[in-house]
């Protein structure tokens, strides 16, 4: 793989331009051009998330042959014109340089397309236990779950297994306090036995007291409650008695309206029938008419 990449005429061309840019800059300049082709080896290689230690590593590693590639070309005008002298020599070094580099960057995205490879597994392997569920509950095919509906990954499972864990070390911490607590009762127990039965006697007494207190308590409650109720009878009692008189009068005032407006209405009708009996012509000289009107 790396020979194929080395062999490659682009790579050589890009090799050409940069060389010449290399013999013709300045001592500064050249190790900028470095620092830059060590920049962006560095942004290749931090596209592994899962390996930054090995991308420390390499760093440093490109750090120290950018020193020392700046410590050989400010060594001197002679070293300068030995190294133009024999450009094939530097030519080769810097070859084997960017293979070495490629040959890294080429690993490392080896090593990221197996992580990529581990992650779909892994989603893999939490989809055929979420379907292996669902066909156990349901009794039938649950191929339709993509992995967008996927929740048990690597990280859930760990997750998971730290939550067991840590429910399984309450549990026994919990089963520890039962058993010391156990122990502390069979204990206390077996000194009230040693005590004998005056003890239990005061125990008994001190129980008795307490509920007599209690009911005491709630005596005085009650008491209270009741005189809360008579009191709110009493003055429900005097507001039924407030509106009943109330109710009386507005019944005599009604009383008195009405028989009022029948003694009028008495004197209209008595009135209406004199003016009726007034005005009927008198056909028959025997015949006698009251004062309602009527014949008699």
């Amino acid at each position: 793989m790396p020979t194929a990449i080395v062999t490659e005429p682009d790579v050589w061309s890009r090799a050409r331009q940069f060389l010449p840019r290399l013999e013709s800059s300045t001592t500064e300049d050249k190790g900028n051009l470095l620092a830059s082709s060590a920049e962006v080896l560095r942004s290749l290689l931090e596209a592994d998330e899962h390996s930054s230690s090995r991308l420390v590593e390499i760093i440093n590693i490109q750090k120290a042959r950018i020193a020392s590639l700046q410590a050989s070309l400010e060594g001197g005008r002679s070293e300068t014109a030995t190294l133009r002298q024999q450009p094939d020599g530097l030519i080769q070094e810097l070859r084997s340089e960017l293979t070495k580099s490629r040959e890294e960057v080429l690993s490392l995205r080896e090593r990221i397309k197996r992580i990529k490879e581990l992650k779909e597994e892994e989603e893999r392997f939490g989809l055929d236990i979420i379907r292996e569920m669902v066909a156990e509950v349901e009794g039938g095919s649950s191929h339709d779950i993509n992995a967008d509906d996927c929740l048990l990954t690597a990280r859930l499972f760990t997750r998971q297994r730290f939550l067991l864990v840590t429910a399984l070390k309450v549990a026994h911490e919990l089963r520890e306090d039962n058993v010391k607590l156990s122990l502390q009762l069979s204990s206390v127990r077996s000194r009230l036995e040693r005590l004998g039965g005056e003890a239990a006697i005061k125990a008994l007494s001190s129980a008795v007291e307490a509920r007599d207190r209690r009911i005491a308590e709630k005596d005085a409650k009650i008491a209270e409650l009741g005189a809360r109720l008579e009191a709110a009878r009493r003055e429900a009692i005097e507001q039924i008695s407030n509106t009943s008189m109330a109710s009386s009068t507005i019944s005599e005032r009604t009383n008195l309206e009405a028989s009022d407006t029948e003694k009028a209405l008495l004197v209209d009708t008595q009135e209406t029938n004199l003016s009726v009996a007034s005005s009927v012509p008198c056909r028959d000289p025997v015949r006698q008419y009251d004062v309602d009107g009527n014949k008699v």
